[in-house]
C-alpha cells in the first residue's frame, strides 16, 4: 500500500512538472505541454490508479500557472483520458502498437474535450482556433509517450504494483 501511495505522489508530481515546464501559451488561453507523455506512463505503469495522478497533476498545473478557469475542465478531461488509456491497455499484450493506439485515442478525446469546453466559454468559432495547437500537443504525445513508457518500464528501481 505504501508503494502505491508513493507512486501516486511521484506520478502526480511528474505530471504537474512536465505539464508546467515547458509550456507554450496558446492565443485563446491554455497552453501546449509535455504532461500528457507522463500521464500516459502513469496509466501504463499503474493501471487504473494512474488516472488519479493524470487528473490531479494536470489540474494542479493549471492552478499553478494561473489558468484557473481551465482547472475543473482539465481535471475531467484528463481523468477521461486516463480511463480511455486504461481501457485500451488493460486487456491483452501491452505492445508498442497497443500503446500507440491507446495514446492516439486519448489524445483525440483531449482535443475534443478542450474544444467543447472552450466552445462553451468563448464560442465554437473562436475555440476552433485552438484545435491546431491541441492537435500539435496530441501529435507530440503520440510520438513520444510510447517511447517514454518503454524507458519507464525498464527502470530497475520501479516495481510496478499489480492491480
Amino acid at each position: 500500500m505504501t508503494k502505491k501511495i508513493v507512486y501516486l505522489a511521484l506520478f502526480t508530481a511528474l505530471v504537474t512538472v512536465f505539464t508546467m515546464f515547458p509550456s507554450i501559451s496558446l492565443p485563446l488561453g491554455g497552453y501546449v505541454n509535455l504532461g500528457d507523455t507522463v500521464l500516459t506512463c502513469a496509466v501504463l505503469c499503474m493501471g487504473a490508479l494512474g488516472v488519479i495522478p493524470a487528473a490531479i497533476g494536470s489540474a494542479l498545473s493549471d492552478l499553478f500557472l494561473a489558468y484557473t478557469v481551465y482547472a475543473p475542465a482539465t481535471l475531467v478531461i484528463k481523468a477521461i483520458m486516463g480511463v480511455l488509456l486504461w481501457l485500451v491497455l488493460r486487456k491483452g499484450k501491452q505492445g508498442y502498437f497497443r500503446c500507440l493506439l491507446a495514446v492516439a485515442l486519448a489524445e483525440c478525446w483531449m482535443v475534443i474535450g478542450y474544444l467543447l469546453y472552450e466552445g462553451i466559454l468563448y464560442g465554437f468559432a473562436v475555440a476552433a482556433g485552438n484545435i491546431l495547437f491541441n492537435g500539435l500537443q496530441a501529435a507530440v504525445t503520440v510520438a513520444v509517450a510510447p517511447l517514454l513508457c518503454r524507458i519507464f518500464q525498464r527502470m530497475p528501481f520501479f516495481k510496478w504494483p499489480k492491480e
